[in-house]
Formats: structure tokens, C-alpha cells, sequence
């Protein structure tokens, strides 16, 4: 009998076959706890990078990838920081109901940036008491922003010009916010640009 139809030469070649799947199972269960699909899009034109996270990191490993962005962040040495993020609308205040679902957060480093924004009837995000209201220390609560928070006081402390907008929306299907949300800053970024031509 030819080693091909021998019983045993079959099931060695059945064990290796599921080692192979197991193998394959695992090996993507734990890459997943690494992996945090980005798409990174540069434009030498208007000098702007941005950086588009379209799946949330695994909350084991969200520290190490929020260092791992302030990092990089701080190494790039960008003049001006942006992140975006959205927060569960249902946590509003009585005063945040009927008002722009935009706040913003900056950092010392942006200097006068929260003035121009002020100017603009950007309305800087309200101040949480830490005990009744679950806030940090400082008083900033962002719910469902992710690590924008602790990624807020990383750049704080590192130095970095870091603006966070943060829109109050519902669970879904956001895409006419984010258009405006875009609009929003892009036209803030062309009126500053005016300025510093007629400079």
C-alpha cells in the first residue's frame, strides 16, 4: 500500500491541516489587540496632514496607543494639533441643549487660539464638577470621546498647540455633521490664512 493511502499518512495530514487553522485563529485574535485601522492622508499644498482612525482601539492597549500617537505628535513638531471627536449628546446640560452642538478645548501652547475661536462664536467646552458630574481633576468630561481626554492633558503637559472640537451627536449614521464639523474648520483655517497674508 502506497504511503498516499495509508490511514495514518491521512489523519497526520488532517492534524496539520487543523494545527494550521488553530494556528491561524489565534494568530489574528491577538494581532487584533495591536492593529487600530488608520488611513493617513498628506497634502504638501496646504501642509496639513490628517490622521482618520476608523475603528476604536482595544481598551487593553488604548493607553499604549495614545502614547504612541503623543509620540509621534511631539516628534513631528506640527504647528497646530487638531482633534476631532464626538460625544454622547444625551449628556448634555440644560444650557448645552439649545446651543451649538461644538465645543473646543486648547492648550496652553495654542496661545491666543481660544480668542480667535471665541470670535468666531466657538463656545469653549463647560467645566464639570469632578464629584457629581464623574470629570477629571480639571474638570473636562467627554463622554464616549475616547482617549481625547487623556490624550488633551498628554499634549498639555508635553507642550503640544492641541485643539480638540467636540460634537454632541447620537449613536449612528453622523455623516451630515461630519461634513459640517469639516466645513467648520477648513473655513477656520482659510480666514487664518488671510490674516496672515495681509500681515
Amino acid at each position: 500500500m502506497s504511503a498516499s493511502h495509508c490511514p495514518q499518512h491521512r489523519h497526520y495530514i488532517v492534524f496539520i491541516f487543523i494545527s494550521f487553522i488553530i494556528f491561524l485563529f489565534f494568530f489574528f485574535f491577538f494581532l487584533s489587540f495591536f492593529l487600530v485601522c488608520c488611513s493617513v492622508f498628506y497634502s504638501a499644498a496646504q501642509k496639513l496632514v490628517l490622521v482618520q482612525q476608523r475603528a476604536p482601539e482595544t481598551r487593553r492597549f488604548r493607553d499604549a496607543f495614545r502614547d504612541a500617537v503623543l509620540a509621534w505628535v511631539s516628534g513631528c513638531a506640527f504647528r497646530q494639533v487638531v482633534l476631532l471627536t464626538g460625544a454622547d449628546f444625551t449628556q448634555r446640560r440644560d444650557g448645552q441643549l439649545h446651543s451649538s452642538p461644538l465645543r473646543f478645548l486648547a492648550t496652553p501652547a495654542c496661545g491666543n487660539l481660544p480668542a480667535k475661536l471665541a470670535a468666531l462664536n466657538w463656545t469653549e467646552l463647560e467645566r464639570r464638577d469632578q464629584a457629581a458630574e464623574n470629570a477629571d481633576p480639571a474638570g473636562i468630561f467627554i463622554p464616549g470621546g475616547g482617549y481625547a481626554r487623556q490624550f488633551y492633558h498628554g499634549c498639555e503637559g508635553a507642550g503640544v498647540p492641541l485643539a480638540v472640537v467636540v460634537a454632541f451627536c447620537p449613536p449612528g449614521d453622523n455623516l451630515q455633521l461630519a461634513f459640517y464639523l469639516g466645513g467648520l474648520i477648513t473655513g477656520s483655517r482659510r480666514r487664518t490664512r488671510r490674516r496672515r497674508r495681509k500681515r
